[in-house]
């Protein structure tokens, strides 16, 4: 159920609206089948413009994501379903909503990439060949690097105001990187020592570190279907970098 915000500021552009929308923090088609009917879906206001755009994003990330993870994984459940449900035209209610569906199909497609010409290093994080399928039906699937920085921002600003209760402000950035584990392993240890565990179970866990002296600042996991991994930082823009 949507949650209704009063009038106020838009978590992703800061300025102030008399209407704003329910946005849900971790996309709501994201949450898989096998999340507990009681559990709170976490929400920010937004407003109708933000929304829409970052709604567009999330839809085409759930569609090419879902295409390279295991349709059996519990942390995940459903969603490879409801990635193909999405380009499926016979799935439409509506002649106009079919003909979107193929042309994402046909979209998707066109961009797919042949798996013998994928080099190692652009395979993204954690993902990779599934065990199990014949390796040539498992072609490339191209994913913009500015939809996942987005998407990461957007979940720290969420996360962040659902914990705390309040925006990150224009005078501090968030910056969101993807990285292999084994470089990863000195934050994930920073992690593990001093930050606090957040779980939407069965798909989705957050582990922040706050520093005492910098509540404004955050390191920050994010981690959704067990296997999508993303880390991210708030800090204050330094009066150097706004020079």
């Amino acid at each position: 159920m949507a949650k209704k915000f009063p009038p106020g500021r838009c978590i992703h552009c800061l300025e102030q609206f008399d209407s704003l929308t329910s946005d849900h923090v971790f996309p709501d088609s994201w949450y898989p089948e096998t999340t507990p009917e009681n559990l709170e879906k976490w929400q920010m206001p937004a407003c109708t413009e933000c929304n829409r755009i970052h709604g567009r994003m999330e839809n085409d990330l759930l569609l090419r994501f879902g295409l390279c993870i295991d349709p059996e994984e519990h942390k995940s459940l459903g969603i490879a379903q409801k990635a193909l449900r999405s380009v499926d035209p016979a799935q439409a209610k509506k002649a106009k909503d079919g003909e979107h569906r193929l042309k994402r199909r046909h979209k998707v497609m066109r961009s797919l990439i042949s798996p013998d010409s994928i080099p190692e290093e652009a395979i993204f994080p954690n993902f990779g060949r599934l065990e199990g399928f014949p390796s040539e039906d498992q072609p490339g699937v191209p994913i913009a690097h500015s939809d996942l920085v987005m998407l990461g921002e957007k979940l720290v600003r969420g996360i962040t105001y659902v914990i705390d209760g309040r925006f990150i402000e224009k005078d501090h950035k968030v910056e969101v990187f993807f990285i292999r584990d084994d470089a990863a392993a000195p934050i994930v240890a920073q992690l593990q020592q001093h930050g606090t565990v957040y779980e939407r179970e069965p798909g989705i866990k957050v582990t922040r570190v706050v520093p005492h002296d910098m509540p404004t600042s955050a390191l920050f996991s994010i981690e959704i279907w067990g296997k999508l991994r993303m880390y991210a930082a708030v800090q204050p823009i330094s009066e150097e970098a706004e020079a």
